[in-house]
Formats: C-alpha cells, structure tokens, sequence
C-alpha cells in the first residue's frame, strides 16, 4: 500500500474500533442464517393436505431447504475478495467522482466475462 492510500486509510477509519458496535442487527441475521440445520436423530414430520392426498415432509428437510440461505455468504465473500475492491480500485475510483460497490463490481465482472 502506497503512503498516500495509508494516509486515506487511516483518514476514513480514525474511528475504528471506537463507537462500533460489534452485536447490530446485521450481525444477529447472519448468525441466526448460520445456526440453521439439520437436527440428528429428531425425526418430527408434518403431514401437509393438498388435493385431497397427504404428503409427508421431515423436519430436517425444512432445515435442509432454508440452510440454500448460506449462498449469501458465498457470493459475498466472492465480491468482497474481488481485484475491483481493493485500495487502488477505490483511490482510481474516487479520482473519477464515484464509489466503488457491490454494483460496481458486478457491473466490472460482467464486463470481463459476460458468461
């Protein structure tokens, strides 16, 4: 890192660590998102009527089906390790009057590979 990306590095986080709380809302989804899956050896099934038939469903196949939630975590760690967020995509960014995002960076990725 440059002297000067430090200095606007430390310039934009001189609050770090002060002021933040770590327990916000944010924090609680994804730890709630996180917690979700199968139960071992709890076998409760839920029988739904539909048209006059009875279909079975497990418990855990509902946790099953609400632990596909975890994708977020994947496409964020993707975008967030991406080359077009770092410091000199930021600094090139800035010089040229715009933020660097989420949007950015999909917009960046697709223009390198459409596929």
């Amino acid at each position: 890192m440059h002297i000067d990306d430090e200095e606007d590095f430390h310039h934009e986080h001189e609050d770090f660590g002060h002021g933040q709380h770590l327990v916000n809302k944010r924090f609680i989804i994804e730890m709630l998102i996180l917690l979700i899956q199968p139960i071992p050896f709890y076998d409760r099934y839920f029988v739904i009527i539909a048209k006059q038939k009875h279909v079975v469903y497990l418990f855990n196949e509902f946790m099953l089906v609400l632990m596909s939630l975890r994708i977020y975590f994947l496409v964020r760690s993707m975008l967030n390790y991406c080359d077009f967020l770092d410091a000199y995509s930021k600094k090139v960014c800035r010089s040229y009057g715009f933020e660097t995002g989420v949007f950015y960076t999909i917009k960046c990725l697709m223009v390198i590979s459409p596929e």
